[in-house]
């Protein structure tokens, strides 16, 4: 069983306290805050031994979560690396485009694996890595529902836009060679729109749209590859192939994940756990996921939005 701890403090730790709780991969040992006077109620409650000194988390972990933003806990991160525990990150919240490179840089020389889950869930990847071949052409739409200006945050727009950016990186790993992108406020006094052009270095174009004006929440994608169109709705799960040319015909199909927040949690931390054991990298790797945080980054900056939303899942 694998020793995890955990780092930060926020409305997650209920969540994944419970999910952990539902898996033998796992024992926790202990968490340790920046936080520290919020935890002792809430450790009582949910019977986690808080840490004050970082070195007596290192000698009982060998993972460790970070649910908080790890921009806050970069020095600590480091540390981690720096004593060979893994890493599993909730999110990229505002670290840098060098934090990240560094902390790829370290966790390579000590061998260590950082986790990063993915927004898509592996059913949906799958399903896009079977039926694309040579994208051409991919329009992607991440919409949220207009809410009038209530409740609005900017890093629901950033969100909107990671996610599109991801179902590009999925499908295409060409290198992007050229990005026209804008963001404006359309709507309201504040951002509510992101638009961007990527034209990558295998002649494919990827367009998506992102913002909080829509009549309802939506994410699709239209990919048009040699003689067909295939359509995704994730949030509907349905599927939609249209072939041309002498094969011409239309064929419709469900497709589910039928995951509900703690399943999906669970998922990535038995990734996670597979990925120490097996001493490998994957698709949810921190290092495989840089091209899509360079992208995004490049797109935030052409479009003047600052960082990552705090949470990528």
């Amino acid at each position: 069983m694998v020793r995890l701890g955990i780092v930060g403090f926020n409305d997650s730790l209920n969540e994944l306290v419970s999910a952990l709780r539902h898996t033998n991969d796992y024992t926790i040992t202990g968490i340790y805050s920046l936080q520290d006077k919020e935890l002792k109620g809430l450790t009582t409650k949910l019977m986690v031994q808080p840490v004050v000194i970082p070195e007596k988390l290192f000698s009982a972990t060998d993972v460790l979560v970070v649910i908080s933003d790890p921009a806050e806990y970069y020095d600590f991160l480091i540390r981690c690396i720096q004593s060979s525990k893994h890493l599993f990150l909730a999110g990229i919240g505002n670290l840098s485009l060098k934090q990240i490179e560094n902390l790829i840089k370290l966790a390579d020389e000590a061998q260590v694996i950082i986790y990063l889950p993915k927004i898509l869930e592996w059913e949906k990847i799958n399903i896009i890595n079977q039926l694309v071949q040579q994208p051409l052409y991919i329009e992607v739409s991440s919409l949220k529902k207009y809410s009038g200006g209530a409740n609005h945050s900017l890093d629901e727009l950033k969100f909107l836009s990671v996610r599109a950016i991801e179902v590009f990186s999925v499908m295409n790993s060409s290198q992007a060679l050229k990005i026209q992108s804008s963001a404006s406020a359309v709507f309201c006094d504040y951002l509510d729109f992101v638009n961007a052009r990527i034209d990558f270095a295998n002649g494919c174009v990827g367009i998506f749209t992102a913002g909080l004006f829509a009549h309802k929440d939506e994410f699709k994608m239209k990919i048009f590859q040699r003689n067909e169109i295939i359509e995704m709705d994730f949030i509907n799960e349905k599927l939609t192939k249209t072939l041309f040319g002498k094969n011409k015909s239309a064929t419709t199909a469900k497709f589910s994940s039928g995951k509900n927040a703690q399943v999906k949690l669970l998922f990535n931390l038995r990734q996670f756990h597979e990925m120490i054991l097996n001493s490998r990298n994957t698709i949810y790797s921190l290092v495989q996921s840089y091209s899509t945080i360079l992208l995004t980054m490049k797109i935030f900056e052409k479009s003047k939005i600052p960082g990552f939303p705090d949470k990528q899942m």
